[in-house]
């Protein structure tokens, strides 16, 4: 416990970026407050829960998790070369023989997690669109500001031009070269939510209300298809650029696990391919 509450205290210097990502989105979704209670500034109250217990008491609820690990079932999945896959099986099939097969998650309200998220202090507050702002012995700052997409319907395709469309250009000027930060980006997850990100930021506050003039900014850009063909280009790169072994089967693991099948990705390059800058600026 003493290792892991040392690790985390440092890790918020050095994680600061992702963990402000994390704070912003905490409340979009069931998947993104799970996300921040396991590995994001919500540790805090598990470090605070853990002070407070006995190691008698602290052996005793890991022992419980443990037991509740089990008898939810388990999805095995093997990465490895095509040759010695067949090996790793005879090994690990003792091993798992006793796992029952995967259940169904618990049906608990999503309003459960978010509460799990409230970090001490904060237990006055009600608001889901508040500010929050927490202080760190740093140099520099970090600000994420998050948008909820979910009734924004809009192909994720179209999204992700935007996001490098908007982080190349406006806010490179309005974070990067006036605002003195080291970075700053726009980004679109899985779980359909836009976040505003600053890196090594001088001036984070500042930062939150440039945002807001880069995205008023952008209505008046007149983005032409080269425009649009060059991101393609640049995120086509990044995309398709070769993965180990390990990133494959993690990749091909993530897949499985979400349904999403090799004809999906296909239809996704299709449609990102076909994107025009009227698509882009009717969107934005």
């Amino acid at each position: 416990y003493d290792e892991y509450k040392i690790e985390f205290l440092e890790s918020l210097v050095q994680n600061a970026r992702q963990y402000v990502s994390k704070r912003a989105t905490c409340k979009n979704s069931r998947y993104d407050a799970i996300d921040e209670i396991t590995d994001g500034l919500s540790q805090i109250n598990l470090i605070n829960l853990l002070d407070s217990m006995t190691s008698e008491e602290i052996v005793k609820k890991m022992q419980e998790i443990h037991s509740k690990f089990i008898n939810s079932g388990a999805y095995v999945a093997v990465i490895g070369q095509k040759h010695n896959i067949d090996k790793v099986e005879a090994v690990i099939t003792d091993y798992i023989k006793d796992y029952p097969i995967i259940k169904a998650p618990l049906q608990i309200d999503n309003e459960e997690f978010y509460k799990l998220t409230t970090l001490p202090g904060q237990e006055k507050e009600e608001s889901s669109s508040q500010t929050e702002l927490i202080k760190l012995n740093t140099r520099a700052g970090y600000t994420s500001l998050a948008f909820n997409l979910q009734n924004f319907k809009k192909s994720p395709e179209v999204l992700y031009l935007i996001n490098k469309y908007l982080s190349d250009g406006v806010l490179w000027d309005k974070i990067r070269v006036n605002n003195g930060a080291y970075g700053a980006w726009v980004t679109y997850t899985d779980q359909d939510c836009i976040i505003f990100s600053s890196y090594r930021d001088p001036n984070p506050i500042k930062s939150k209300d440039l945002f807001y003039e880069s995205i008023k900014e952008a209505l008046n850009i007149q983005i032409t298809q080269k425009d649009v063909d060059m991101i393609k280009t640049s995120r086509f790169g990044k995309l398709n650029a070769p993965m180990s072994p390990l990133n494959k089967g993690v990749t091909q693991l993530i897949r499985r696990l979400t349904c999403i099948t090799n004809e999906d990705i296909k239809n996704n390059w299709k449609i990102f391919f076909e994107v025009t800058s009227e698509d882009i600026k009717e969107t934005l």
